[in-house]
């Protein structure tokens, strides 16, 4: 229904049920708690060509390791 009303930058239903909990319990700030987890810093414009540069230069040991990450259990060469 949030959707429908507001588009594509409405909250999903989940979302905004648990932003109403978190009101509801006393909350006053509408900005994200701060959390750990990947710093920005890895989706720069440089880390993107860096991270793609190593990937070109071994693509077989890449794709070994996506593999094994995937557990696919097997690798297709191109």
């Amino acid at each position: 229904m949030l959707k429908e009303a507001f588009g594509g930058q409405a909250l999903s239903q989940v979302r905004t049920l648990e932003w109403f909990k978190r009101f509801k319990d006393g909350r006053e700030s509408v900005e994200d708690d701060k959390h750990s987890g990947r710093p920005s810093t890895c989706t720069t414009p440089e880390m993107i060509v860096k991270v793609r540069e190593v990937i070109l230069e071994d693509r077989i040991s890449m794709m070994f390791i996506i593999a094994l990450d995937c557990h696919t259990g097997h690798i297709n060469t191109f």
